[in-house]
């Protein structure tokens, strides 16, 4: 999990935050070795909600299967949550972890 402690406060704001944290977990696996990247790339569409999803299924570098789920949530903070696991299975079990994060009142 990554906090950036700012808020994202207008459209374009959320959508350049969408689109950064989308090319960096990209980039990332495709940079580590990671192949046969397929998965959905989040809407851009306005209005972005509160909280934005992606995923990825891939071959991690010694060609077995990894699944990777990604949530950004906006709040007070930004916040990118990531998870990658060797199943669907295990991924929906984080994923379902993932979904239960609340930003705590101050």
């Amino acid at each position: 999990m990554t906090v950036e402690e700012r808020t994202a406060d207008t459209e374009g704001k959320r959508i350049a935050t969408i689109k950064a944290h989308y090319n960096v977990l990209y980039q990332g696996l495709t940079g580590g070795g990671f192949t046969e990247l397929k998965g959905t790339r989040p809407s851009l569409e306005s209005p972005i909600p509160n909280r934005v999803s992606l995923s990825f299924s891939c071959r991690k570098p010694d060609g077995s299967p990894a699944f990777v789920y990604g949530l950004t949530v906006f709040g007070k903070n930004v916040y990118s949550l990531q998870v990658m696991a060797g199943t669907m299975e295990q991924t929906n079990e984080f994923i379902d972890i993932a979904k239960s994060f609340r930003e705590l009142p101050h």
